[in-house]
């Protein structure tokens, strides 16, 4: 185990890491040891194992969302699961940079091939197992919308400290488009009343044509909810008396609307009426299921809550819309998921949507496990591929709307090729990232005890066979 170089994983520290280890790392290419007695020569085989976006900066690949962002071909991963054949063979990535493929600069370390680019676990379970849990609380909080009340949650939220002044406008626009709503409802009555055979009592109220008025003609008031003005009199008619021919003031115009025409424009603006109410109606219905999903950001609903309870006992830590998940958390859930399902409350457990969100989250953590550490044979490797396809069909079917994105394109495509290439995908499990860390963690911990004497007798002690390190590795005082 040998340092050359710390730093996180900055841009500048990145350009700067190239600067120090390039050259002398890319001149390596063999390595020699004694084994069993006699000196052995291997060549030397170089990969970079970073998360994503790191891999990404280091291949002179585009970050974020471009065009071409995989490192091994040339695929826009865009695509739905819906759209998605495993049976495709993309074009391999080409050698050296090309901005017509997202890659405008070459590789900070070019001798390291870019399919040895290699991401740990932790990234690819944060792809498409997120995306699963985070749909599955877009299920249960729609269900939680669906069963709360915008007025409850107005006098809950008003409470609130971080009750958002966007939140309190949209709270104020739903309870105008309410009011709006009354008033066309109470108009539409009246207009089934013209239209009924039931006679009106009491005095018809007539518009400025007065006697030629179409409500005289019918003998029933007409709602003035469609009356107009006249610029050039000042005078109000109702929209069913205007002259149709010229489309203008009755009155300046000598009109005088017939029996006929006045029914048929008076049915046109029921019809039209009726419209706009279905209209606000359904605009009302969506404004209030948007403002109840957003304010369970503020304050979960009670499925939501439940099912954030089941998830957090086993290894799910974290709030809906708060926190995201990370990879072990997600590992956690998975290796549980059963447990989970076992545990959920009746109405998350046989909900439809909800079953089958699970059922993709049972066959993607079950490709997961046959990822293994260890050297695989084609039997092994035949049984992941043929997981991966289906997990890849099920999702096509029931959840074909989804998009794999970046890292679920990596699992679906990538990984039975590089356990064809390697015999392992070691790699893409825990062990090529954190091994270094614990071993490092270790040692540097033995090291400091150099500063405390009675824990590093006892410690000594208890480590014969290491003692060597105590002898020959010395700290200075930083």
């Amino acid at each position: 185990m040998h340092k050359k170089f710390e730093g996180d994983d900055s841009p500048f520290n990145l350009y700067a890491a190239q600067k120090v280890l390039s050259s002398k790392l890319g001149a390596i290419k063999t390595i020699r040891f004694i084994l069993k007695g006699k000196w052995v020569q291997f060549p030397v085989r170089w990969f970079y194992v970073a998360d994503y976006k790191n891999g990404k900066g280091v291949a002179g690949i585009l970050c974020g969302n471009c065009k071409f962002p995989c490192l091994t071909c040339l695929c826009t991963t865009r695509e739905t699961y819906a759209e998605i054949d495993l049976s495709v063979v993309f074009d391999i990535r080409p050698e050296g940079p090309n901005e017509e493929w997202s890659q405008p600069r070459p590789p900070l370390f070019p001798f390291i091939p870019l399919n040895h680019f290699i991401n740990p676990p932790l990234h690819i379970t944060l792809g498409p197992g997120a995306d699963l849990f985070d749909y599955l609380f877009e299920i249960i909080s729609s269900i939680d919308a669906e069963l709360s009340n915008v007025e409850q949650i107005y006098e809950t939220l008003k409470e609130n400290p971080k009750w958002q002044k966007d939140l309190r406008k949209r709270f104020e626009e739903i309870e105008s488009l309410k009011e709006e709503l009354t008033d066309l409802n109470e108009s539409s009555a009246l207009y089934d009343k013209i239209f009924s055979g039931e006679k009106q009592r009491g005095r018809v109220k007539q518009c400025s044509l007065k006697q030629n008025c179409v409500a005289n003609l019918i003998r029933k008031s007409i709602p003035f909810v469609n009356s107009l003005s006249c610029s050039s009199c000042s005078q109000n008619y109702h929209e069913c008396c205007m002259n149709d021919v010229t489309k203008t003031c009755p009155l300046c115009t000598s009109y005088h609307p017939s029996l006929e025409d006045g029914k048929r424009r008076l049915l046109a603006e029921h019809v039209a009426l009726k419209q706009q109410i279905s209209e606000t109606l359904t605009k009302l219905k969506d404004m209030e299921l948007q403002f109840k999903k957003d304010t369970q950001k503020l304050e979960s609903g009670v499925l939501t809550k439940k099912l954030e309870a089941v998830l957090e006992k086993y290894g799910g830590s974290r709030r809906a819309y708060f926190q995201a998940y990370t990879g072990a958390h997600l590992i956690q859930m998975g290796n549980n998921i059963q447990k989970i399902c076992d545990e959920l409350p009746e109405e998350i457990a046989t909900n439809e949507k909800c079953i089958i969100v699970f059922g993709a989250i049972k066959l993607f953590f079950e490709v997961r496990k046959l990822m293994s550490k260890n050297f695989m044979d084609e039997a092994q490797i035949m049984a992941l591929e043929e997981k991966i396809q289906e997990f890849a069909d099920y999702m096509k079917i029931h959840l074909g709307f989804m998009k794999p994105k970046q890292k679920g394109h990596l699992l679906l495509k990538h990984v039975p090729a590089f356990a064809r290439m390697f015999g392992t995908v070691s790699f893409f499990t825990d062990e090529a990232i954190e091994a270094y860390n614990a071993l490092f963690n270790n040692q540097d911990d033995r090291l400091k005890m150099k500063l405390s004497p009675k824990k590093l007798v006892k410690f000594m002690e208890w480590n014969v066979e290491l003692n060597y390190l105590y002898d020959t590795v010395h700290c200075d005082k930083e």
